[in-house]
């Protein structure tokens, strides 16, 4: 979402590559990167959340240098990281899309299942899907969002 509301450039394919470091902790890391002010307080809040939370032990130099990578990687949004209030700003907006597109689809009678930031339809309805959340995107954020679709 930062990228579509701070740049031109292209979203990188995945957002959450960095070799040598498992998925789970390269979102979390990119998490505290936006929820935190300065690389040493997410690295700070990085290592104890991957313990409790993931249950993965990593040191606070490997979190630093996955945070490191992580900054090169998004090296177009850098700016926009390490800001909490964007990060509490960006959560309300993707609260809202989300809104928007459940009570859209309730309002056309279509079940659905929200998980995370993916929704479950039956296969009959993944064109209505499709088309709530494009409209969506564009009401909250008039830009288009790129979505995965997966059946």
């Amino acid at each position: 979402m930062i990228y579509l509301l701070s740049t031109n450039e292209p979203i990188p394919t995945d957002c959450y590559a960095v070799e040598g470091y498992e998925r789970d902790v390269i979102k979390a890391a990119v998490m505290m990167m936006i929820n935190n002010d300065d690389i040493d307080s997410a690295t700070n809040a990085l290592v104890p959340y991957a313990r409790k939370k993931l249950k993965k032990t990593i040191s606070y130099n490997k979190g630093r240098s996955l945070i490191k990578c992580l900054e090169g990687l998004h090296e177009p949004i850098l700016p926009y990281l390490y800001d909490k209030k964007l990060g509490k700003t960006l959560q309300v907006i993707e609260g809202e899309i989300a809104s928007d597109i459940l009570l859209t689809l309730l309002k056309e009678d279509i079940p659905c299942l929200p998980v995370h930031d993916s929704y479950i339809v039956a296969s009959h309805h993944r064109e209505q899907l499709r088309a709530v959340m494009i409209a969506s995107y564009r009401k909250h954020l008039n830009k288009e969002p790129r979505i995965d679709m997966k059946y």
